[in-house]
């Protein structure tokens, strides 16, 4: 019998991460370690992302971030 082609692709889980604009205080702890990931709002001052998947090699540096937030605004999902 003929063994079928299998994928054997696993579907990495993407992490995502946000700032609750209503709880930021704009410490922007998490903009200085990471501007790449967390822009900073010329007016308010206040942190948020792109809404894009953190690239893999900066997930550590993210949950990093997550942790120090003063403030706790900053949600990780995947």
């Amino acid at each position: 019998m003929k063994e079928e082609s299998m994928d054997t692709t696993t579907k990495v889980g993407r992490l995502y991460v946000e700032v609750d604009q209503s709880v930021c205080q704009g410490h922007a702890l998490c903009h200085r370690a990471l501007p790449e990931v967390f822009l900073s709002d010329d007016e308010t001052g206040l942190s948020y992302t792109t809404n894009e998947p953190v690239p893999p090699e900066l997930e550590d540096e993210v949950k990093a971030a997550a942790s120090n937030c003063p403030e706790r605004a900053i949600r990780l999902r995947s």
